[in-house]
């Protein structure tokens, strides 16, 4: 699976290259559903982090994110995408409660 997800990993901020590992599982995998798509497979958040080229930490807080906003719920290690065309276009908005724009000592 990395392999043929390979090209995800790009120069460029976690949100987006996690936006475009999930959209491309989607489309992949998808499967369309009365509240959106779900991706049927287990994916923790460090093989998300992994494949996307970021810490396990900042995947976690950005999908808390879009779920906490409505994009996106995980279902037993499973993610189903709500609202597809807004989930492509959101941007990561910094954030009090969001810890993936502070930097850690």
């Amino acid at each position: 699976m990395a392999r043929c997800l390979g090209s995800i990993r790009r120069p460029g901020g976690a949100s987006r290259r996690l936006r475009a590992l999930l959209a491309n599982l989607s489309r992949r995998l998808g499967r369309g559903e009365d509240a959106g798509i779900r991706i049927p497979i287990r994916l923790t958040h460090q093989v998300l982090a992994d494949l996307s080229g970021s810490h396990r930490s900042t995947v976690t807080t950005l999908l808390n994110d879009w779920i906490y906003e409505g994009l996106i719920r995980e279902e037993g290690g499973q993610i189903r995408i709500l609202r597809k065309e807004e989930f492509a276009g959101v941007r990561h908005r910094r954030s009090p409660r969001s810890s993936v724009d502070r930097k850690t000592p």
